[in-house]
């Protein structure tokens, strides 16, 4: 009965009113409060940013906040009469705005840290980009098994622009797994493609390693080996002005219509250049190979022929210049062999990394192999020839072959260390193969002995070794249990078979935390993409926290 009356409220009739107004009242705050953090995480949730360069009441796009809100209050009068009346909180202030996001950023991560703590396994995805402020900024994921299912957790952005070497950018990691303190639970390491951070990953991932020692090192399967080994060699400086120079192709014919069509009436056209597309260079470098003359005559065309613009025909003219340029020529013949073997093995890795991991090392040693042949004298020879094909009125002296020579032996052997680099920790990942269901028919008769013997020794303190040999016995001898990981495990939570399979549940967590080991990492590919494309866009780090 406490509190149900009031003696205040009995004895005067003008308190009991006032407290029911007040009431009615706070509960209007409060409707209005949960539209206004629904709006922000519809924003969120649909990546867009908040608020554009205007904001004031003539402005016809006040920005998607504040746009969203107008709409709601044609419908909603609660929301209505909010606006009209309430001066002092409208809630559309930049700063409220900003508190709201933090304020959900807050529940939000109070959530992934309940995840963190009750998850065995994690493994860390990085990945770098420039926004539109031109601020260098990292994001980090994280990644592990929750409920049986695989989560993927957008942790934030980290600004890097002042230090993106190995050691800075390591340290912004380990000062989150540090936050986080999740440090002894990470299993994997990934990190992007990104030119910012291709330089420094090798370094990067060696420190992680050095401190967390069962981080190995995963390369993200999802982006082109091409742009990998490229990023690699553009320490050297003829190979970063080659690539700057093919980019200029696309760049020049796609900014016009009417060099488009150009392109086009000589039957082909360049592919589209992207950032998030791997594969252009390879596509670009393919195809100004193939279509060299006929790329050739279009350029001409523009410098000759008066009709042009001058901005076309300056620009024409140095792409012409490029083309007459013995080196690049060179080069242009010299990664076009190259992308054959690189593109070959990216498509072994995309698609054998979740069944055959043997395959796949053994498809990277291949790599290795081809590319150390394309190192002597016969191959450089051709290479010249090939390109004396191409401009028939090259022709290179002793003294610029012997200069060729050392620099196409500094590039391969540039690729062939990022190779060694990149892919070092592969071979570990064999063990994920005693879970692969279609070989579990010849592990009933030859158990996988060596592969268990590689899982212990990689990650040594994490299982009971004779029960999770016992367990993988009664799995393999049982053809009722042959099911992939996600439906073995959802199989065994929904049995209530825990007890029964504790090893062989942790090793399931264990291989579906590892990015490249599960079709499931196209999510990771995905992720970073769309966090990638929306930090670009956005208008600064406050904005896009959700």
């Amino acid at each position: 009965m406490l509190g149900k009356n009031r003696i205040e409220h009995s004895i005067s009739e003008s308190r009991r009113l006032t407290a029911i107004n007040h009431n009615k009242q706070v509960d209007i705050n409060r409707k209005i409060l949960a539209r206004l953090i629904d709006v922000v995480c519809f924003l969120g949730k649909q990546e867009l940013a908040f608020r554009g360069h205007r904001e004031n009441e003539g402005s016809l796009n006040k920005g998607n906040y504040c746009e969203i809100l107008d709409l709601l209050s044609k419908e909603e009068q609660f929301i209505r009469e909010h606006f009209l009346t309430n001066s002092v909180f409208k809630g559309t202030s930049h700063d409220i705005q900003n508190d709201l996001i933090h304020c959900v950023t807050t529940v939000l991560n109070s959530h992934i840290l309940k995840e963190l703590q009750i998850t065995n396994f994690i493994s860390i995805q990085a990945d770098e980009t420039t926004d539109v402020s031109c601020q260098s900024q990292m994001s980090l994921i994280f990644r592990y098994i929750i409920d049986n299912k695989i989560e993927e957790r957008f942790i934030g952005f980290f600004d890097v622009s002042k230090n993106k070497t190995a050691a800075g950018l390591s340290e912004v990691i380990l000062n989150e797994l540090s936050k986080w303190n999740i440090g002894q639970k990470v299993v994997c390491q990934t990190y992007d493609g990104a030119s910012v951070m291709a330089g420094e990953k090798n370094g990067v991932q060696s420190i992680i390693q050095n401190i967390y020692p069962i981080a190995i090192f995963i390369h993200c399967y999802a982006h082109q080996l091409n742009l990998v080994l490229l990023h690699g060699a553009k320490t050297i400086k003829d190979v970063k002005l080659f690539i700057a120079n093919l980019t200029m192709f696309h760049t020049f014919f796609s900014r016009s219509s009417k060099r488009s069509v150009l392109l086009r009436e000589q039957g082909f056209k360049l592919p589209n250049q992207c950032n998030t597309r791997w594969n252009y260079h390879s596509r670009a470098a393919l195809t100004i190979k193939t279509h060299f003359n006929e790329l050739k005559n279009a350029v001409s065309h523009v410098v000759d022929d008066p009709g042009w613009d001058s901005t076309s025909i300056c620009t024409a003219s140095g792409i012409l210049s490029i083309m007459n340029n013995r080196k690049f020529v060179y080069l242009l013949v010299l990664f076009s062999k190259i992308f054959i073997f690189t593109d070959h093995t990216f498509c072994i890795l995309q698609n054998k990394s979740t069944t055959d991991i043997q395959y796949c090392v053994n498809e990277i040693k291949s790599l290795t192999s081809r590319l150390k042949k394309l190192r002597n004298e016969t191959s450089i020879h051709d290479i010249i020839k090939c390109s004396v094909e191409l401009n028939t009125d090259f022709k290179y002296t002793n003294e610029e072959q012997a200069t060729l020579r050392r620099l196409t032996f500094e590039i391969i052997d540039s690729l062939i260390v990022q190779i060694n680099i990149r892919f070092k920790d592969f071979e570990k990942l064999e063990f994920v193969e005693i879970i692969n269901e279609k070989m579990f028919a010849s592990y009933k008769v030859h158990f996988p002995e060596e592969k268990l013997r590689q899982l212990f020794k990689y990650y040594p303190d994490i299982f009971d070794k004779d029960r999770l040999k016992n367990e993988l016995y009664i799995i393999y001898a049982d053809t009722l249990k042959y099911f992939a990981p996600l439906e073995f495990i959802d199989y065994i939570f929904k049995n209530e078979l825990q007890e029964v399979y504790q090893e062989v549940t942790k090793l399931i967590q264990l291989v579906l935390t590892i990015p490249a080991t599960t079709a499931s990492s196209e999510r990771s590919m995905s992720t970073l993409k769309r966090i990638k494309s929306f930090l670009r866009n956005s208008m600064s780090n406050d904005f896009c926290l959700l």
